[in-house]
């Protein structure tokens, strides 16, 4: 079950302005469907990127690629006990934030 936290703001690092965003506490098949079809293939990008130009995973701002976020986004979709995940949505897209095992 996915339940609003609060509105944040954020800042564009492109535009250097503050955006409205949204802090929320679970999450739900739409944002499950962005991890899968827009976050990972952007993580292999940069992970293919950092191995070609021998950077960091974190100079190419891929530091998370590493975690299996739509993995542990199906296991909270079916046992919201087992893990807090937290998602921020902004401007039509969506990041996943962080789990913890309870």
């Amino acid at each position: 079950m996915k339940g609003l936290i609060d509105r944040v703001f954020l800042k564009n690092r492109a535009t250097g302005l503050y955006e409205d965003a949204h802090l929320y506490h679970g999450l739900d098949s739409t944002n499950l469907a962005h991890i899968e079809g827009r976050w990972r293939p952007l993580f292999e990008l940069r992970r293919r990127e950092a191995k070609a130009s021998l950077q960091t995973l974190a100079e190419v701002n891929a530091e998370d690629a590493h975690w299996e976020w739509g993995k542990k986004a199906l296991v909270a979709l079916n046992d919201p006990f087992l893990f807090d995940f937290f998602v921020l949505e902004c401007g039509g897209s969506d990041l996943p934030l962080s789990f913890s095992s309870i």
